[in-house]
């Protein structure tokens, strides 16, 4: 109901669903599934009359006393009640209060969380470390965020200095440290320092992964390589366009 996150624990299976999601150019699912597959060694999630809790090798370790849950990443999971998100540790033990509008899962020891309408980043002692300054805020992707302030996107690291002034109309998480980024109506490639490493030729664009990245160029759909040669067709797959979630 929820939507969480994609449980899955057999090998096997992951690989296999790496390569489907590979083919589809599907990069942040299977970036999303892989954290998910790694946190299986810990708690795991259960629901019972509704509710959801975790157990650990079978037994129960917290109560189904939460309306949806996250897997455990960085020994923390997103715990929900009401319309409140909070955080626990793997014991059980609350790392915040449910204070929280929306939340994302702890990356590098930080994760974003929103309140009044504003996004910050809290760290493991659940001290706001930066501040609730955005409109939107990304995950931490190789040492930096996607930040919206108003129409503009930009970048911040860890510090919560502004690495890349808030100036694009859209932008992608970093990959293979390049970003896609949109201004007057195209799209390019710039590195950490902003620098333009790939101009901005293109109608549509999305991340690195393996090399290669999707864009569309003159109504077409290609795929380029970090330097921005062209590598070879790919019709636009399905979903595609929802691999990153903004305002």
């Amino acid at each position: 109901m929820y939507g969480f996150s994609i449980s899955l624990t057999n090998h096997s299976a992951l690989q296999t669903m790496k390569e489907s999601l590979k083919q589809k150019g599907l990069t942040c699912l299977f970036l999303i599934v892989t954290l998910v597959v790694t946190a299986q060694q810990g708690p795991q999630r259960f629901y019972a009359a509704s509710k959801c809790g975790y157990k650990l090798q079978g037994a129960v370790l917290i109560p189904a006393i939460y309306d949806a849950g996250s897997e455990f990443i960085e020994g923390v999971a997103i715990v929900l009640k009401g319309e409140k998100r909070g955080f626990i540790l793997e014991n059980g033990a609350p790392l915040s209060g449910f204070e929280y509008d929306d939340a994302g899962p702890f990356v590098h020891g930080l994760a974003r969380v929103m309140k009044n309408g504003k996004y910050g980043y809290i760290d493991k002692s659940n001290k706001m470390v930066i501040p609730l300054l955005y409109d939107w805020a990304a995950d931490f992707t190789e040492g930096l965020a996607r930040v919206k302030k108003g129409e503009k996107f930009g970048y911040i690291n860890t510090s919560g200095e502004v690495k890349i002034a808030l100036q694009y109309d859209d932008a992608n998480d970093f990959s293979g440290n390049l970003a896609s980024v949109k201004t007057n109506g195209k799209w390019g490639f710039v590195n950490p320092s902003n620098d333009i490493r790939i101009a901005f030729n293109y109608e549509n664009a999305h991340v690195f992964h393996d090399g290669l990245c999707w864009v569309l160029k003159g109504g077409k759909p290609i795929f380029i390589d970090n330097e921005g040669n062209f590598v070879k067709d790919q019709p636009e797959p399905d979903q595609i366009l929802e691999q990153k979630t903004k305002h």
